[in-house]
This record gives C-alpha cells, structure tokens and sequence, in this order.
C-alpha cells in the first residue's frame, strides 16, 4: 500500500495568470519581487530643448524601462518634424504604392 506523501494536504489554487510555482520557487519569488520594488526610481528632468530630438549620449543607460525618461520630447519632436501634418497636393501624382493611408475607427 503506497502513502501519498501531502495527504491531508490542500494544494493551493493558483490565481489565474499566473505560472505555477513550487514551494520552493514561492519564497524565492516573493523575496526577488521585493527586493525588485524597493529600488528606488532614479529622477528625471527633460532637458531637452522643445522640438528637438532627445540626446542619449550624455546619461548612462537606465537598468529598467522608465516611461517618462524614454519617452520624454518625443511629442514635441513628432510635431516639429511635421509628422502629424498632411498636403493632399503632394499625394495627387503618385502612385498607390507609395501612398500610406491608416484607417482608424471612429470613437
């Protein structure tokens, strides 16, 4: 006669979407996790000047993806290059293939 070996035992229930662990792997998880969240988030300030394209060469790459960082001057830029303008009159001679339409559903 074989014994289980957790009988009595109630597994945990994953919680959906998420992978399941085993007990071991659960107590390195959660000590990975908060040692991840108690890095502090470095300070940034755009110093970029409106409308130009922002220069990486000076600050050192950052360890993680920080939105306001990498994203900063992007819209300013966008704008002054003109890539949210359109001349109709520039696009009546060619043809098809070098025209780019992007159709977007209305709200």
């Amino acid at each position: 006669k074989k014994l289980a070996k957790n009988k009595g035992k109630k597994k945990e229930k994953p919680t959906w979407g998420e992978p399941k662990q085993n007990n071991k792997d659960k107590t390195n998880s959660k000590k990975a996790s908060s040692a991840i969240s108690s890095l502090p988030k470095p300070e940034f300030v755009n110093t970029t000047p409106k409308g130009n394209k922002k220069d990486l060469s000076s600050t050192p790459m950052a360890d993680a993806y920080h939105p306001a960082a990498v994203e900063a001057a992007w819209q300013d830029w966008w704008e002054a290059s003109g890539f949210y303008s359109c001349d109709p009159k520039e696009a009546e001679g060619k043809s098809p293939e070098e025209k780019f339409v992007m159709g977007i559903p209305p709200p």
